[in-house]
């Protein structure tokens, strides 16, 4: 009868292996000559009671069957050295037998486990995401009310050139900036969606960076910032530097980690260029010598959800949806973007374009 069983099941005489049921060798690969005896098998099964085990087995050799022990669940090892997640069932039998039988409940554990996984990172999503809706009411509102006030400023009368020049440029600064947040919640959107449009055409790299150096200045003057030097370097050979991409998202995408740079950049230099890559094409890179990003923080950095710094962001305006979009849009166009950073010493992003996508 046992023979037949679908559950492998091991019988004991007093404290010796009298059978295996095939389904038993079947599961584990254990076979008779494999097995311990009883007295350590209760020491296996119940580790953190060993007078318990003792006791148990002391009364299983004197023939009292009148023993009551729980269910035990445990990581079994079996003989190819797979770990299972077992649940052991002792049965006390006549005549000093034991019977132990076992359920195998590692796809079930596996699947409480991943479920509980899901569950956790469920809640911190929802987590993350309340604090990064807080933050982008906080975005949205603090350039809407610049523009508000300076609006309502400018409505006074006998107000001077000065003043009313300075009042429109702030009114515009903002406008600017609470575009580009709308922007990149926008693309934001699109990207979750699969729905971000890439169109390749011909692009010459060349222009295209003398293109991103000039804007990037302006907007180091904007910030206040011109000490910063900004350099560029272009290592490609003429051949490589005519390509087949989507030169307004290769733009998108240095615009944001040079913006991302000069933030956390007080002094010292910005540079960014490219080089060619034997093994990944063009390879893109953005240098700073800002204040960095600490190790724990570094595969954090692209996540729109993260807020890497909370003392930053009180220094640092920001939404923080420029390095997750410039990612995006790097795998978009079929390469990868990871970043090497010292804390306190400056960061230096780099990105790439597959060579199949260049011909």
């Amino acid at each position: 009868m046992w023979s037949y069983s679908l559950s492998p099941i091991c019988l004991y005489l007093n404290s010796e292996v009298l059978y295996l049921n095939p389904k038993w060798t079947e599961t584990l690969g254990y076979t008779l000559e494999d097995m311990p005896t009883l007295d350590k098998m209760l020491l296996k099964c119940l580790p953190a009671k060993k007078e318990r085990s003792k006791f148990l087995f002391i009364k299983i050799k004197s023939g009292d069957n009148n023993f009551d022990l729980p269910d035990i669940f445990l990581n079994i090892t079996i003989k190819n050295n797979e770990v299972r997640y077992m649940k052991l069932n002792f049965i006390a039998m006549k005549d000093k037998r034991t019977m132990i039988t076992l359920e195998d409940y590692t796809i079930r554990k596996k699947v409480e486990e991943d479920l509980n996984l899901a569950r956790i990172k469920a809640e911190e999503a929802d987590s993350l995401k309340s604090a990064f809706l807080a933050n982008m009411s906080h975005e949205i509102r603090t350039p809407m009310n610049a523009i508000l006030g300076f609006s309502e400023l400018l409505q006074k009368e006998n107000l001077s050139y000065e003043k009313r020049h300075k009042y429109l440029s702030h009114i515009n600064n903002s406008s600017q900036s609470l575009l580009n947040l709308i922007n990149d919640i926008l693309d934001i959107s699109k990207i979750e969606a699969g729905q971000l449009n890439i169109q390749k055409e011909k692009s010459n790299l060349s222009l295209l960076f003398q293109s991103v150096d000039a804007e990037i200045k302006i907007i180091r003057s904007t910030m206040k910032k011109n000490h910063i030097d900004i350099q560029f370097r272009n290592n490609l050979s003429e051949e490589m530097d005519k390509i087949v991409t989507d030169s307004l998202r290769l733009k998108q995408i240095l615009m944001n980690l040079l913006s991302n740079a000069l933030k956390f950049t007080n002094e010292g230099l910005i540079e960014f260029g490219c080089s060619e890559d034997k093994d990944l094409g063009i390879r893109f890179y953005v240098k700073d010598s800002g204040i960095g990003i600490k190790e724990n923080h570094l595969d954090d950095i692209f996540n729109r959800f993260t807020k890497i710094e909370e003392d930053l962001s009180k220094v640092f305006r920001g939404a923080g949806l420029g390095l997750a979009i410039s990612k995006k849009l790097t795998e978009a166009l079929g390469g990868k973007m990871w970043v090497e950073s010292v804390y306190g010493q400056g960061s230096t992003f780099y990105f790439t374009l597959p060579v199949n996508n260049l011909h």
